[in-house]
């Protein structure tokens, strides 16, 4: 793990790894089992620009330009504290269309 927990204005990453020489930029949900919505499904359109203007800052902040990277989501369904299932989904946000300007 590179680092965790990175804030900045433009948002937050939860986990920022190392994946064979990839930065990988991990957002991470829960929820509980018995509820009506599975974690991941809580990465809306909106909380994937901010991952990714979030990973721009990381990325400028610490001189990482040029380096290959991604983001993936990991979902984990908790039984009360306990997690039950944790599933990991690789490279699932297009950076270039989170970003993308929005017309006026």
């Amino acid at each position: 793990m590179v680092q965790r927990n990175f804030t900045c204005p433009r948002g937050e990453i939860d986990i920022v790894a190392e994946d064979r020489g990839t930065l990988v930029f991990v957002e991470v949900k829960a929820r509980d089992v018995h509820g009506n919505e599975l974690p991941e499904a809580a990465v809306t359109r909106s909380k994937r620009r901010r991952l990714c203007l979030a990973a721009r800052e990381f990325i400028r902040r610490y001189r990482l330009g040029g380096r290959t990277f991604r983001f993936d989501v990991v979902g984990v369904d908790l039984e009360g504290d306990e997690p039950v299932r944790v599933h990991h989904w690789p490279n699932v946000v297009e950076y270039r269309n989170a970003v993308r300007r929005r017309r006026s």
